[in-house]
């Protein structure tokens, strides 16, 4: 009745077999914790970390609150108490929206950031720099790996860090490895 398409499954192992389904992406997804087969707070674990836009509820009965609290701790969005209210699972759908609206503003805000730090750490405005900057852009919005090259000196800690910085994943931490030097974690 909410424009939502329902599929459920009998078991824990058949929830798992179908998030390995390319054909099964769901974008809500409630685990049943109290299922009597297979482990529900791994599934939930697992699902929520594949996919963390995904909303992951857990569904638990009303006799007790730290089963909501243990799924919330192991990465669910929310829960749902047994007998499911439509109103409950409105309010959690609308909380949800406004939850990925925040975190899409605030993505956005944290790129438009980077491209201005860009442009300010990195100056230049010969033709062959400004297109330098653009291709950095247009890998940053690729999910694949990118490999810099170039001459000594030509900053190339510099760009990746900005195209770390100007990507999805730039929110999280910066791994980088320099020739000689062994693997470096930061937080730059």
């Amino acid at each position: 009745s909410m424009g939502c398409s329902v599929r459920g499954f009998a078991s824990v192992a058949e929830g798992e077999r179908a998030l390995d389904s390319a054909d099964f992406d769901p974008s809500l997804l409630v685990i049943a914790l109290d299922a009597a087969d297979g482990s529900p707070q791994e599934l939930l674990s697992r699902a929520r970390a594949e996919d963390p836009r995904r909303l992951t509820l857990a569904l638990v009965d009303q006799t007790s609150l730290e089963p909501a609290v243990n799924a919330i701790a192991r990465g669910a969005h929310d829960f749902l108490w047994r007998p499911i209210s439509e109103s409950r699972v409105a309010q959690v759908l609308a909380a949800a929206v406004i939850r990925r609206e925040r975190e899409a503003e605030a993505e956005a805000t944290r790129v438009r950031l980077a491209r201005a730090e860009l442009r300010d750490a990195l100056p230049g405005r010969s033709p062959r720099w400004i297109a330098a900057l653009a291709s950095l852009e247009r890998a940053a919005e690729s999910e694949g790996s990118v490999l810099l090259t170039g001459e000594p000196g030509t900053e190339k800690d510099d760009a990746a860090l900005a195209l770390h910085r100007l990507s999805a994943r730039g929110a999280g931490r910066f791994a980088y490895i320099s020739e000689g030097e062994s693997l470096d974690l930061a937080t730059l």
